[in-house]
């Protein structure tokens, strides 16, 4: 599985928690690119780095989980959502 991360090696890189990548799952906020059938170990795409430190940062922010997902959805939102934000 090359460019392929394991969620603990994931976790590192982005500094979102393993329990924390499970729930964004859960939401489908941030999916993993591959799930094993077998072991049902997560596998996340390097190129995901980018999204996941962005939605850590506007967590850090205090940006609900609701506004991320129409910034990611929708990047064209953006100055509606910081707008509320402020």
């Amino acid at each position: 599985m090359r460019g392929r991360l394991i969620i603990s090696r994931f976790s590192h890189l982005t500094g979102l928690s393993p329990k924390t990548l499970r729930y964004y799952d859960e939401i489908h906020l941030l999916s993993p690119a591959a799930v094993d059938d077998l072991t049902s170990y997560r596998y996340y795409s390097v190129s995901q780095i980018e999204v996941a430190v962005r939605i850590r940062r506007w967590r850090e922010l205090g940006l609900p989980l609701d506004d991320i997902r129409d910034l990611i959805d929708h990047p064209s939102h953006a100055r509606e959502v910081w707008a509320r934000h402020e």
